[in-house]
């Protein structure tokens, strides 16, 4: 079914390393983390070792990282059929 593509899961662990990685570069702990987003530090561990999270937890950790525009943008139709209203008279 996904072929060559990565699984959800795979992509949900990537997201939680990614997540980790953020929170390390710049120099936050999980508890820095936990308070600045509002997601309990316990689901933000259990979301960095195994990539599981709600996605209204996983909304508000990547806003701390000021890139919620970002998932705003995911599932924006993206073909110009779309977005031909935005040029009509």
């Amino acid at each position: 079914m996904y072929g060559l593509e990565k699984t959800p899961k795979e992509i949900t662990l990537i997201f939680g390393k990614r997540v980790t990685q953020l929170r390390k570069e710049r120099k936050m702990s999980r508890e820095d983390l936990a308070n600045r987003s509002g997601v309990p530090a316990s689901t933000l561990r259990k979301f960095e070792q195994t990539g599981m999270i709600s996605l209204e937890s996983m909304l508000k950790l990547v806003k701390v990282f000021n890139r919620l525009e970002e998932f705003e943008k995911l599932l924006q139709p993206n073909d110009l059929e779309s977005k031909r209203h935005l040029f009509d008279d």
